[in-house]
């Protein structure tokens, strides 16, 4: 058979179509798990527990990729400009909405444009630290501490902490040092270093698989004492009258417009992952409180986290 000069050139432009096409399948063959606080960090192990299961369930390949930078927006960006096939997912902590704030856009509107897909954590709490050989051993002696002096904080602008920082600022007018720290690591050397007094972690990030918290916690701000912590006070407790608990999760968010089913097989592999024994099992020695809630349940929080936020602008710093 005589192929034409025309089903030639035909072939030769079909090719370049083809390798897109199956570049476009090997794309849609992985899934990426994006979070914005890296390794060792609440979002960060998150994705590290769940990507190997959620790829069994999906007959995929699921990497986790750390996108640091502007308190979570960083990492909002670059999901909500992905392709909204399922293939990139974004794990970020659930206040962190209310930080993004840009011209035209209200707190959270962004997110709100977002697929939610699961809530993946049970609630958890800022807790402030110090270091082991740090003379501030407990909340009396921080008291002490803050009306005599002016401390140096180590933090980042996670709503998680800067709640937390204001109320304290608010109550004793008296502001900190910031010492930036954006990741658990960060904080830790500041701390352990001499360069900053005190400092915030969530409190899922104290625990380490032998159970000694790397920092001690003298306060957590959550609703009620966290049974890790024995004898730490809760804000509630010591802030005569101050009854606001300020608590976040971590959430799993699809882009925009991604197709329902393919929100679906999401949700679908990341409860088989959440109920997975050796999951579990790494969960409970990280003491990590993976707890998988589906698009309902993270909407609620969302409207409550709103809420707090509102409420608690007045001692976010200007």
């Amino acid at each position: 058979m005589r192929i034409s000069r025309r089903q030639t050139l035909a072939g030769l432009v079909a090719l370049p179509a083809l390798a897109l096409a199956g570049r476009a399948r090997a794309a849609a063959s992985e899934v990426t798990l994006v979070e914005p606080f890296g390794a060792k960090s609440s979002t960060g192990d998150a994705a590290t527990l769940l990507q190997g299961a959620m790829g069994r369930e999906l007959g995929k390949t699921v990497t986790s990729r750390h996108i640091g930078g502007n308190a979570g927006g960083a990492a909002l960006d670059f999901v909500f400009a992905s392709r909204p096939d399922g293939s990139t997912l974004l794990v970020t902590q659930l206040l962190n909405p209310y930080a993004d704030e840009r011209p035209g856009d209200p707190a959270g509107a962004t997110y709100r444009k977002m697929e939610g897909i699961a809530r993946l954590t049970r609630p958890m709490s800022a807790a402030l630290v110090v270091s082991h050989a740090s003379p501030i051993g407990d909340w009396a002696a921080f008291e002490g501490r803050i009306r005599e002096e002016r401390l140096r904080v180590a933090t980042n602008p996670s709503l998680l902490f800067a709640l937390p920082l204001g109320m304290l600022e608010a109550e004793f007018g008296r502001r900190f040092d910031d010492v930036m720290a954006s990741t658990r690591a960060e904080v830790i050397a500041a701390l352990d270093e001499g360069r900053a007094d005190v400092g915030f972690l969530p409190t899922i990030s104290l625990l380490t698989a032998d159970g000694r918290p790397p920092l001690r916690p003298i306060l957590t701000f959550g609703g009620e004492r966290n049974p890790w912590f024995e004898g730490v006070p809760t804000y509630r407790e010591v802030g005569e009258g101050k009854r606001t608990a300020i608590t976040g999760a971590i959430a799993l968010f699809a882009p925009p417009a991604t197709p329902p089913a393919d929100r679906e097989r999401v949700l679908q592999a990341v409860r088989a992952a959440g109920d997975d024994p050796e999951v579990r099992a790494a969960a409970a020695a990280l003491r990590y409180p993976l707890e998988v809630d589906g698009p309902a349940d993270l909407l609620e929080t969302m409207d409550r986290n709103a809420r707090v936020v509102r409420d608690m602008r007045p001692f976010l710093r200007g």
